[in-house]
């Protein structure tokens, strides 16, 4: 680690925590939608926050087996990394819950944090490296030099709802007792 990567890896960090919080707002925005539209009786609204899909322009590394290898690691091509299936973070939101902070999804608390395990402790102290960046490098062993240069991210979401048919007072199904048997 030296002042440039350094500044690649600050770079990339702000860029992530932008993706994320815009992530976060779109999905509050989407549930909040469906839910006042009353659209549904169970929903979940869930955002996902992928390493952008196509490779970094910025890359010092351009040819076409970087890209591939890039498809691959970040999962258009394949589900290479089962880690991965939620990419780089991820927020949902289940019917009227009150949303955790903005904080509690980056640094999974109400405060700053600083995720630089693995690291030069004293090179990084004071960079707030997001859980994200945690996972990604050290959980799914991203290497560092791919992920320097990355500005772009690419945001999935979905909203999801459970809905019945049964009559209201149709409860002969909801007091099943499974040490009971009627067969043999």
């Amino acid at each position: 680690m030296d002042e440039n990567y350094k500044s690649l890896l600050s770079d990339f960090n702000e860029a992530l925590i932008a993706q994320a919080k815009e992530m976060r707002k779109r999905v509050i925005a989407l549930h909040n939608a469906n839910i006042c539209c009353g659209i549904a009786c169970d929903i979940e609204t869930t955002g996902k926050c992928f390493l952008g899909y196509k490779y970094s322009s910025i890359h010092p590394v351009q040819t076409m087996r970087t890209k591939k290898i890039w498809n691959i690691l970040n999962g258009t091509y394949d589900e290479f990394m089962p880690l991965y299936y939620n990419g780089a973070c991820s927020f949902s939101i289940c019917n009227n819950e009150k949303p955790e902070s903005i904080n509690q999804m980056l640094y999974l608390g109400d405060s700053l944090d600083n995720w630089n395990e693995m690291l030069d402790k004293e090179m990084t102290k004071d960079m707030h490296l997001i859980h994200p960046f945690h996972t990604l490098f050290t959980d799914m062993d991203f290497s560092i030099y791919d992920l320097l240069w990355v500005r772009d991210f690419n945001i999935e979401i979905t909203t999801e709802s459970d809905y019945d048919s049964y009559l209201k007072g149709d409860e002969k199904y909801d007091d099943l007792d499974w040490d009971k048997y009627d067969f043999d």
